[in-house]
Order: structure tokens, then C-alpha cells, then sequence
């Protein structure tokens, strides 16, 4: 629990009201959160009555009251109570009364947190005091409940849902375990962030884990999840035509358990693999019997077919080819055409071998779409064991490059195959060396790119291979610019004017997708948004790989142009289909982080940028490692590590400089580095760092890449005591961000030339230049930005005020909030009421002449 801090912040705000039930399905964290809310209370002296409910022992009377005084019979009113608490019911007021009288007593000296874990397990006879208790107790006297039991906490609960855990939290969990980050990010999807279920897919007990779930289930819920289990898109509603009346109870039931999620109608089990592990308890007869009655109930024709052949497991040419003719019809939904592409391989008879093969080819290339690697990895081994031909080999490993996504490594080993299975043929070594041509871009490596991409060209056209050919032209060009020579404009034009078919599932090869990264990067935002956008509208038709390149890049443009908010929906989405499909987290987590700087919360953008560095170490891509040093490079700077930075930031000196990079327009880190440097007193080296990017922008000075050196050498200058050179330069960056569309730069030169004016104590035009960066920042929902410009309008609007005539109280009530705290926070801190800290603030406003928060933020942070 200490890995979600703000989800145990948000635990002890809520018990400032008293009483909080915790809930959510089962193994999602709740006894781990209660045990640490617990902890937490005894580590501040607070007296902790534990106890925890169990279903065998439900029917002993008094039983979980007894575990809540255990340790305490000293006490001879506790020792009555105790007897108490083993008698009927006609001492059930008694009970509930005498227990009251005891937590109150504690509670004059100390404050008193009751914790009952599993309550829907307890026994009525305690169920009933410390129901008494939690409607009367108040003062300091709290509750702190998990289960589903509706009536024990009374009116006076405070519900709240233990969330899902997120991939990086899910990544740390099984770090122990050895698991590589893009491993635990595929079982974050498939647990859907409950841990216990992470757990056990980690380490091979999915099976203890469905029969466990299977055990409490009810029969009419078993027999509703079997359904599920059998339909390849399970919903609601499919349910209901298939006869389960009462299907949303048992679903209700089984998500209860752990074992299925639900988002709207659509249901998915969890792990995935569960859904087969079920389908075999039911036995043969009754999957065929089930197949059939969903056959006639699915809305879709392949989705019939598939229960179909799912009702007739025997060998049969003509299911197998009505199965193969079906898939191909079906390229907007690639996963289910990979599995019927596969359930038809397995219905070929002995002697149509060559369709067989054909059909386990098709389904490792669906398979590939679809982001579903079981099924590619049994299709690819089944295809490689039958003595395929060349030309089917070739395929298989082409699809499996793609299924390697942004890991170079297992891209190398599957190129050096693909390499001696194209021998001799021009076309299949023509995509080998394209292939290798991205391999090596990802490990940074231009020039071996630039090399393989020539031969790629080459080949592409001695076989007449058009599309090979143009990709090929593509690689040239982006190798050629992070080279920093001036031909890739050639090599680019000369791609996007031949048209280029059937590029599914390499949308990142593409010349139109690298023209929209290369118009971001000349800070083009707009045309690279309005093309990115019309990508992805194409890509959601293809196969999943393609949803990656606009996602993430739409995600980085919508940041740079302030679209905080969208900026954090690409990036989540991306993250959500990098997971799904079992691509490299990579990308994502760069697009997460990125967004988090801007629009969302620093301490997440570092934790997404370290994940993000350590899963690309594990895949061998420098690119995106090195942009995650630079979103972890920025997030150390705001968050006062300067050392750590330099650190992160030095890291992609040293490779660009080993690798031969020399576009400093593709990854901006020079200003950030300068800035560090400058706070470390090291101000020649960060002038001459400066100087350098600038001389290597040329004719492009004048755009983003530019002002941002500039803001860098504003504040080198000021700390040098050059204020006027300092603010002509920050007030040039301003400008040409203005001019861009770039407001969170905007706004970062406004807070640099606020900073200057301070210290030539220009008060009135520095308070102008914050406030002026912080309507900036409020206006696009750029919260860590607006934090950083509240703060420094604050110091500046307060000089020389004063707030002696504040009482001890209100000084302190009033520091808290200077401080971030909420009214529930402080109500916690200080044992008062929610109402006791609204009227003690409403006295500080009247004071101190003031109307709001953010005023008196504003009058303590200038005084301090």
C-alpha cells in the first residue's frame, strides 16, 4: 500500500466523517488497505480494535465482538461486555449500548479506530452492536468496514471503491517475481488491475484461482458464466436471448468473485484464460449443446459460423473452408478472424495440407492484427512443424517482426531466420532489410537503418516490390534527418508522391505518418494534427499496431498545443492498447508521461517515465528510452532534483553523441540540461551547451526549438546578474510560442520573466508576468504548471502583509490550506469536524479581507 499513497490519503480524508465502508470485488486490495489504515493509526498512538469476518464462522454469536476486545479483558466492563456478546437476542439493546459505552471511554483519552474486515461474514449478534456503535459513537471514535453487507455501517457511511491498480502499480507488484515490464503490463490487462489476480497469472495458478471463484458461485451463476465462456464476445444482452433470465445478477455475482469485468454490456473474464479453463468443466455435451443454442442467438453471421464449427469438432472440408471464406470476410474484426482462421486449420482433413497451412499462416498475420499472442504463437509453431514453403515461412516471420512491436532484440532474432529463409528471393529479402532498417532505428543506430533501408530500396525494385520501395525511401529519410544531413527532404518527397497499398499493420512506416511527425517536430502542430487524426480514423478499422503511432504522436501535439485534457485521453487509450494486444509499453508510457508533466501530476509522470526507461532497457530501443529520460528529466527538475536530472539528461548527451545524432529539433532536451546546470553553478558549460543546439538548429532558429534555447540562456543570463539580455530573451520565446500556438511554453517564459522582474524588484511586473502565466495555465487545465504559476504569484502578491491578528487556530487551519490540505484533511489532522474548519476559514476570509482559497494561498504564500 505504500505504492498508492493517494489511495490511502483518500481513506483517511473519508474517516474524518466517521464511519467508511471499503468495497470492491475480491482480491483488489481490501484487506491489504484496511491492514495499512490500521498500521497507520497505531504508528500515530491511536487505539485499534481489529477483526475479520469468516463465512464458517458466521453462525457463533458475539464471535467477531470477541476479536475486537481481544487483549483488552483486563478490563472488567470489557469482560461483561465479552459475556454479553455470547447471549440471544433479548439482550441485543444491552449489547450495542455497553459496547458504545466502551469505545467512548477509550476515546476521552485517545482516538479509536474500529476495523472489521469481510463484514458480510460477521455474526448477527456483533453485527448488531457495532451497528448500534457506528450510527452513535462520533467524536473520535471511527469505523473503517470492507464487504457488502448494505445496513452495518447505517447512514452515516462513506462508500468507497478500492480502484483497479494501474500498470506501473501492477509492474512493481511483480517486479519480485522477475517478470519484464511488457510481460506485467499484458497481465495488468488480462487481471484488469486486481492484484490477486496478477498475482496468480504471474505465477502459474489460474486454475487455483478459477476453481476457488468457481466454488462460491451459485449454480444459476455457473451456468450463466459457461455461456460466457463459450461466446467469443460475451455480453448482456447475448446472455438474455440465450435463456439466462437472471443474467445480470450472475454476472453481478461472478464480478463480485473476481472472475469477470464488466464495461457497459460487454463482459470479459479475468484472466483471459479463465473463459478456457471454464468451457472444459462443463465437458464436451455440454459446450456442443451450449454452441448450438448460441448459434441461433448471435446477431453475427461469423460469429454463427464459429459456434457452428464449435458444435461439429470433427475434421470436415467443407466447415473448414466455410470457416476460411468466413475469416476473410471478417478484416474489421481481426481477432475472431484469427481464431476461425485457426478452428478451420484444425478441421482441414489429413489431405488438404496446403490449405491447412495457408489458413495457420492467415491466422498468425490476424493473429498479429489483433494483439492476441497466444493464439499467434500456437498458429506460428503449428506452421513451422508441417514443413511449410519458402514463401509461408517468410510470412510467418515478417508477421512475427510486427508481433515483436518495439523490441529490437526480438526482432533480431527473428530477422537473422527471415534473412536465410529469403534466400534467393528478391522480393521476401526486400522486406527482411526493411524490417532490419527498423530494427536498427529503434536501437538508435541511423546509420546501420540508413544502410539496410538502401538495401531494402534496392531489392523492393530489382522485384518490382512498389510498397517495399517507398517504405524503404521512408526509413532513408528519417535516418537521414536524426543524421542531421539535409537530404531527407528528397527522400520524403520522392515517397509520398507514389501511392502506397495495403501498408496494414506498418502505419508507422509510412511516409504521410512520418511527414506528420517531422511537421511536429518544425512545429507545424496543427497539419500534424489534422493528419495524425485522419490516420487514426483509418487505423481503427486495421490492426491494432496501427492505433499506436497516432495515438501516442496525437497525444504529444495536443500536449504542446495545450489540449491538456485530450493530450491525457490519447494517452491513456494508448496505454490501454499496448496492453491489450501485448505491444511494447514503451510508447505509451512516453505519451502518459508526457501528459502528466503538462495536464496531470509530476510524481506520475516520474513513475511512468522510470517504468518507461527500465522497459526499455529490457527491449533494446534507445529512441524511446531516451525520450523517457527526457520526460524523467523534467519531471526531476520541477520536483527539486536537480542532481538526479542532470543525471537522466547526461544520459542522452552521451548517446546521441556516441550515435551520431544531430537533431535537436526531434527531442528538446538542451534547455532543460541548461537550466540544470545553471541552478549547479556550472553557467560556462551550460552557455556553450546552449550555443551549440542553437548554431545546429540553422534556418529553423527562429521556430520552438529555438525559443526554447532561448528561455534556457533568459535564465543562465539573469542568474549571471544580465537581466535586460535575460528578459529580451525570454520575452522573444514568449512571442514566437504565442505566434505557434504553444501555450505551456508561453506560459514557462512568462513564469521566467516573472522570476527576473522579482529580483529586480519590479513587484508590479512580476505579479503581471505570474498572473499572467497562470491564467495561461488555468485556461488549457495545465495543473502542474498552474501549481508552479499559483505559487509564484503568491510570493509576490503578499510582500509586506501580515496575519498576527489571526488566532492560533485560524493560523493553523489557514496553513494547511496554504499547504494543499482539503477540509476534510484538516478536519482529520486536527480531530474536528468538516463544519468546524468552514467556520473557522469563513473567520480567517473576514479577517483578513479576503473571499476565497486561493486569496489567502495567495497572502501566506507572499508573507512566507
Amino acid at each position: 500500500m505504500t505504492a498508492r499513497p493517494e489511495l490511502l490519503a483518500r481513506v483517511h480524508a473519508a474517516l474524518v466523517d466517521g464511519v467508511v465502508l471499503v468495497d470492491g470485488p475480491c482480491g483488489i486490495g481490501k484487506s491489504t488497505l484496511l491492514e495499512s489504515v490500521a498500521a497507520a493509526a497505531r504508528t500515530r498512538g491511536d487505539k485499534v480494535l481489529t477483526a475479520r469476518g469468516h463465512r464458517a464462522e458466521r453462525w457463533l454469536a458475539g464471535q467477531a465482538l470477541a476479536d475486537l476486545l481481544a487483549g483488552e479483558q483486563a478490563d472488567g466492563e470489557v469482560r461483561s461486555l465479552a459475556r454479553l456478546a455470547r447471549r440471544g437476542a433479548r439482550v441485543r439493546a444491552a449489547r450495542g449500548t455497553r459496547f458504545l459505552a466502551v469505545l467512548r471511554r477509550w476515546a476521552d483519552t485517545r482516538p479509536v479506530l474500529v476495523v472489521v474486515d469481510d463484514l458480510q461474514w460477521i455474526d448477527a449478534a456483533s453485527a448488531d452492536a457495532i451497528a448500534h456503535a457506528a450510527r452513535r459513537a462520533g467524536g473520535r471514535v471511527r469505523f473503517l468496514f470492507s464487504g457488502a453487507a448494505e445496513a452495518i455501517p447505517g447512514e452515516r457511511a462513506a462508500r468507497l471503491a478500492v480502484p483497479p491498480m494501474t500498470a506501473p502499480e501492477v509492474v512493481d507488484l511483480l517486479e519480485p517475481h522477475g517478470v519484464a515490464e511488457r510481460a506485467a503490463t499484458r497481465i495488468h490487462s488480462e487481471s484488469a488491475g486486481n492484484p490477486a489476480v496478477a498475482l496468480a497469472v504471474c505465477t502459474g495458478r489460474v486454475g487455483e484461482l478459477v476453481d476457488l471463484a468457481w466454488s462460491r458461485l451459485s449454480a444459476p451463476a455457473r451456468e450463466t458464466v459457461l455461456v460466457c465462456a463459450s461466446a467469443a464476445r460475451p455480453t448482456v444482452s447475448l446472455l438474455s436471448r440465450s435463456g439466462r433470465s437472471n443474467a445480470a445478477a450472475d454476472i453481478a455475482e461472478a464480478v463480485r468473485w473476481g472472475m469477470l469485468v464488466v464495461d457497459g454490456d460487454t463482459i470479459r473474464f479475468t484472466p483471459t484464460a479463465a473463459s478456457a479453463a471454464l468451457a472444459l468443466k462443463s465437458g464436451p455435451a455440454a459446450q456442443r449443446r451450449i454452441h448450438r443454442r448460441l448459434s441461433a442467438v448471435v446477431t453475427s453471421a461469423a460469429e454463427a459460423v464459429r459456434h457452428r464449427a464449435l458444435a461439429r469438432p470433427e475434421p470436415d472440408l467443407a466447415v473448414a473452408r466455410a470457416l476460411t471464406t468466413t475469416a476473410r470476410a471478417t478484416p474489421r474484426l481481426p481477432d475472431l478472424a484469427a481464431e476461425l482462421y485457426l478452428l478451420a486449420a484444425d478441421r482441414y482433413p489429413p489431405h488438404a495440407v496446403a490449405e491447412r497451412a495457408e489458413s495457420l499462416v492467415a491466422a498468425v498475420e490476424a493473429g498479429v492484427g489483433a494483439g492476441v499472442p497466444e493464439l499467434v504463437e500456437r498458429a506460428a509453431g503449428a506452421v513451422m512443424a508441417e514443413s511449410p514453403t519458402q514463401a509461408h515461412r517468410v510470412r510467418v516471420r515478417t508477421a512475427l517482426v510486427r508481433h515483436a512491436g518495439q523490441s529490437a532484440p526480438l526482432m533480431a532474432d527473428v530477422l537473422a531466420a527471415a534473412e536465410s529463409d529469403a534466400s534467393g528471393n528478391a522480393s521476401a529479402l526486400a522486406a527482411v532489410h526493411l524490417w532490419c532498417s527498423y530494427s536498427a532505428t529503434l536501437a538508435g543506430d541511423a546509420r546501420g537503418a540508413d544502410e539496410h533501408a538502401v538495401d531494402a530500396v534496392d531489392h523492393a525494385r530489382s522485384a518490382g516490390d512498389r510498397r517495399t520501395e517507398v517504405l524503404g525511401l521512408t526509413l532513408r529519410a528519417r535516418a537521414s534527418r536524426l543524421l542531421g544531413r539535409g537530404d531527407w527532404g528528397a527522400y520524403l518527397d520522392a515517397a509520398l508522391a507514389a501511392p502506397v497499398p495495403d501498408t496494414a499493420g506498418m502505419l508507422h512506416l509510412t511516409p504521410a505518418y512520418l511527414a506528420a511527425r517531422f511537421a511536429a517536430y518544425d512545429d507545424r502542430l496543427e497539419d500534424a494534427r489534422t493528419a495524425l487524426l485522419g490516420m487514426l480514423g483509418a487505423a481503427e478499422a486495421g490492426p491494432v499496431e496501427d492505433l499506436m503511432g497516432p495515438l501516442c504522436s496525437l497525444s504529444d501535439v495536443a500536449t504542446r498545443q495545450g489540449r491538456c485534457v485530450e493530450a491525457m485521453a490519447y494517452a491513456r487509450r494508448a496505454v490501454h492498447v499496448a496492453a491489450r494486444a501485448a505491444l511494447s509499453p514503451g510508447p505509451g508510457w512516453y505519451a502518459m508521461a508526457t501528459a502528466e508533466l503538462v495536464g496531470g501530476d509530476l510524481t506520475r509522470a516520474r513513475s511512468y517515465a522510470e517504468h518507461g526507461v527500465r522497459s526499455c532497457v529490457q527491449e533494446g530501443n534507445v529512441v524511446f528510452r531516451m525520450r523517457h529520460l527526457h520526460a524523467l528529466g523534467q519531471a526531476l527538475t520541477r520536483l527539486g532534483e536537480t542532481s538526479a536530472a542532470i543525471a537522466a539528461l547526461r544520459e542522452i548527451q552521451h548517446v546521441e553523441s556516441t550515435l551520431g545524432h544531430a537533431d535537436p529539433t526531434s527531442l528538446r532536451w538542451q534547455p532543460e540540461l541548461v537550466v540544470c546546470l545553471v541552478r549547479t553553478g556550472e553557467h560556462a558549460e551550460a552557455e556553450r551547451l546552449a550555443r551549440t543546439a542553437r548554431d545546429r538548429l540553422g534556418g529553423s532558429g527562429e521556430r520552438g526549438a529555438g525559443a526554447g534555447l532561448d528561455r534556457a540562456l533568459a535564465f543562465a543570463a539573469a542568474a549571471a546578474g544580465d537581466t535586460e539580455t535575460a528578459l529580451a530573451l525570454t520575452r522573444r520565446g514568449a512571442a514566437v510560442f504565442a505566434s505557434l500556438g504553444q501555450p505551456v511554453e508561453q506560459g514557462r517564459c512568462l513564469l521566467v520573466e516573472s522570476t527576473i522582474e522579482r529580483r529586480r524588484r519590479h513587484y508590479t511586473a512580476a505579479a503581471g508576468a505570474a498572473d499572467a502565466a497562470l491564467d495561461l495555465f488555468t485556461g488549457i487545465s495545465a495543473r502542474p504548471w498552474a501549481t508552479h504559476a499559483r505559487v509564484a504569484a503568491a510570493a509576490i502578491a503578499g510582500v509586506g502583509t501580515t496575519s498576527r491578528e489571526l488566532t492560533a487556530t485560524e493560523q493553523r487551519v489557514a496553513d494547511l490550506v496554504v499547504q494543499g490540505a482539503s477540509n476534510r484533511e484538516i478536519a482529520l489532522r486536527l480531530y474536528v469536524s468538516t463544519k468546524a474548519v468552514e467556520a473557522t476559514l469563513t473567520r480567517v476570509y473576514r479577517k483578513l479581507g479576503l473571499r476565497s482559497r486561493a486569496q489567502l494561498v495567495r497572502h501566506l504564500s507572499g508573507q512566507a
